[in-house]
């Protein structure tokens, strides 16, 4: 009795032991606290991005504080005939009604310049408008789409944009971009020959990995940081890397047409 009542246990036992290792794992994700989902979307947002948009509220701030007039009734307008439905220029940027953005914003883009006071290129000013965009839908204004030709409440300030953009362009302020030299293959083996490059020194080391990234795969400053060991993958004579995330490339919904940078290198003998 005593052995058929162990042997009986031992198998209700396995029984439950069978059940537990068969019971199917959670499907779902536990729900994110508020603080979690905050992060979430803080971070979501590029850095390079997040800088542009403080950048262009800054520049609005800083225009606003100067400026001698901020009443809207006392304005010259072409454009706008009811001044007196507007708010004043020092009521707060975020709280502003769309009538009074438009104005407002138009405003500031006629008279925006830089700190050494020189005019703004018609690319530098769009991008300041899209920065001011940007900055209000992260203070959960998503009314605001002041470059969407599908909302009237912002017609005056895209037609005083273009005009801008047209006559700065006219005027010969662009934007001028530098371009980078190439590092020669003299200066290459000269980095090996002096030990800036090489496997000796943890330093030349890294030195090595850092430029033969940005070298064979295209890397940019940040990206050498968000690399992964999953993205690169070495076979018998080929090298393949597969970008995850990058300056241009951050796969959100922006990103679904896009498709990320892919590079193979043959090794040769």
């Amino acid at each position: 009795m005593l052995e058929s009542h162990l042997i009986l246990k031992s198998f209700i036992l396995f029984e439950m032991e069978s059940e537990d290792d068969f019971q199917p794992a959670k499907r779902f994700r536990k729900a994110r606290t508020t603080e979690e989902e905050k992060e979430m979307l803080e971070k979501a947002i590029p850095k390079s991005t997040r800088y542009k948009n403080t950048w262009a509220f800054k520049l609005f701030e800083d225009w606003k504080s100067e400026r001698a007039n901020k009443t809207a009734i006392l304005e010259a307008s072409s454009v706008n005939s009811k001044l007196e439905e507007l708010e004043n220029l020092d009521h707060d940027f975020i709280l502003m009604k769309p009538k009074s953005l438009n104005f407002w914003v138009g405003k500031f883009i006629q008279e925006v310049t830089s700190k050494d006071g020189k005019r703004f290129p018609g690319a530098t000013l769009y991008q300041i408008v899209a920065g001011l965009k940007r900055f209000l839908e992260e203070h959960n204004r998503n009314d605001v789409n002041m470059l969407d030709k599908q909302k009237p409440d912002y017609a005056d300030l895209r037609k005083i944009l273009d005009a801008e953009m047209k006559s700065a362009q006219k005027d010969g302020i662009v934007s001028k971009k530098e371009d980078k030299e190439a590092i020669s293959e003299e200066e290459e083996e000269k980095m090996w020959s002096q030990g800036h490059f090489g496997t000796i020194t943890a330093k030349s080391l890294l030195n090595t990995v850092y430029f033969y990234n940005g070298k064979m795969f295209g890397l940019r400053a940040n990206e050498h940081r968000m690399l992964r060991l999953r993205d690169i993958q070495v076979s018998s004579n080929m090298i393949t890397y597969k970008e995850n995330t990058s300056k241009t490339f951050h796969g959100g919904i922006k990103d679904l047409k896009k498709k990320p940078r892919f590079v193979n290198h043959i090794c040769h003998n």
